[in-house]
């Protein structure tokens, strides 16, 4: 599970608009490629779309330990441990009976 927010607004450098994408990601195992494809993808979808330069395009990856990133009220850490515990349990019916409290 990984969670994405996008942020996408617009500075004025010197008479011009200068696109800025801020992606926010949980830290779950992205690769430097994968963060390299965004990047460049996202670039080229404000060039198509929005007939904005490249060469002012600026995107922006900030990466969220899970411990810091909520849902449903709680954090994504927890939630990902519940449902590992969960698929566990489903797979592997030797499993002793335990408590999460």
């Amino acid at each position: 599970m990984s969670s994405v927010e996008w942020d996408i607004t617009t500075h004025k450098i010197e008479r011009k608009q200068m696109p800025y994408v801020n992606i926010k990601l949980t830290d779950e195992a992205v690769t430097q490629k994968q963060k390299e494809e965004l990047i460049t993808d996202v670039t080229l979808l404000l060039q198509n779309v929005l007939n904005k330069t490249p060469k002012t395009t600026v995107v922006v990856i900030d990466e969220i330990n899970v411990d810091n990133w909520g849902i449903e009220g709680e954090t994504v850490t927890n939630s990902i441990y519940a449902q590992s515990i969960l698929n566990s349990l489903k797979t592997n019916s030797k499993l002793l009976p335990f408590y999460i409290g």
